[in-house]
Order: structure tokens, then sequence, then C-alpha cells
């Protein structure tokens, strides 16, 4: 009886184990040998799942974006009010836990190769775009404003500098802030920013 694969299931534990490679080891780390051996496998068995180390690396950049977004809108679905949940959404997608850690650390490192591979900027800003968008209409809910609005698009690309900022220290410096602290720090972002969008 043939052997019966489950092809979404491998695709996923390949993106997995490069994941976790670029995260723990950085980019170098993650060659097809390495990817291989950490799913059992052969670099030819690989390349019947993706057609390149490129193509892995795009699915795993997507999925690393998709997983904060994701959170986000669901932060932002769960809040009693409009600032809180925006600055709970906010303080979710950091990096304050080890699956939030291993998402921005590749999110990081994906950053540095962007600037040399078209594919992998093009995902970035795809990314970005949908960051921005749901920050602006998050804001234009809490608000009342429209969501292209000029002063709303400011706020939401300033919110994403502090969501980038934030993270970026976490990484460096993880011990600086706790969950209170960062909740702070980010609510009295959030209220600064739509009371000026009330004026």
């Amino acid at each position: 009886m043939p052997l019966i694969v489950d092809h979404d299931a491998k695709r996923r534990e390949i993106i997995d184990a490069t994941w976790t490679l670029i995260a723990t080891e950085g980019f170098e780390a993650a060659s097809m040998r390495r990817i291989a051996t950490r799913v059992g496998a052969t670099t030819g068995r690989i390349t019947h799942y993706f057609e390149s180390k490129d193509a892995i690396l795009l699915s795993v950049l997507t999925d690393a974006n998709q997983a904060g977004i994701d959170r986000f809108r669901t932060d932002l679905v769960a809040a009693k009010s409009a600032g809180a949940a925006i600055a709970d959404a906010i303080v979710e997608s950091l990096p304050l836990d080890d699956v939030r850690l291993r998402e921005w650390r590749a999110w990081l490192a994906f950053w540095g190769r962007a600037a040399t591979s078209t594919a992998l900027a093009s995902q970035h800003q795809r990314s970005y775009v949908t960051w921005r968008r749901l920050l602006a209409e998050s804001f234009a809910r809490a608000s009342g404003r429209h969501p292209n609005d000029d002063m709303v698009a400011i706020a939401a690309e300033h919110t994403m500098a502090v969501i980038d900022g934030l993270g970026m220290h976490l990484i460096l410096e993880p011990d600086v802030h706790d969950h209170a602290s960062l909740n702070e720090i980010v609510q009295r972002q959030v209220n600064a920013t739509l009371e000026s969008l009330k004026r």
C-alpha cells in the first residue's frame, strides 16, 4: 500500500523548521541542508515542496507577517473600548513570549535580507500596507474620522514606528520592560493620538 503523505503538513513542517533556524541562528543557518536535516529529509525531498530556498524564505516571511496581523485583528475585536482595543492589540503584537519572540527575530532577520531581495521587499511592503490599514481603520473608528483622512494616515504611520521601535527594544533588551510597563507606554501613546484626532 503506498505511503500517503500530507503535503500541506510537510510544507508546514519545512516552514516551521526554517523559521526556527532563522530566529535562533540567523539567515546563514537556514541552508537547504540544515533545513532538510531538521525535518529528517534530503535536500532533494525539500525541493519537492519548494522550488528553491528563496521560495521557502518567502513562505516563512509571509507566515510571520500573517501571524502578527491575525493576532492584531483578534485583539482588536476582543477589547471592550476602542482606545483599549488599539493599545491591547499593539502590546499583544510585541515579542513578549517565545512564540512572538521567534516571529520578531525572524522578521528582523528578513528586514536585512529584504534590502537585497525584491521578492522579500515586496512581501514586507504588502505586510506594512495591511498593518497601516488596520491601524487607520482602528483610529478612524475611535475618533470618528474617515480612514482616508490625512491625520489618520499620519497616526497609523507614527504608530507603526512605535510598534517597530518597541519590538526592537524588546529583542535587544528583553528585561527593560514588563507587560505592565508596556501597557502604560502604549496606552499613553494611543490616548495622545486619539486626543489629537478628536480636536
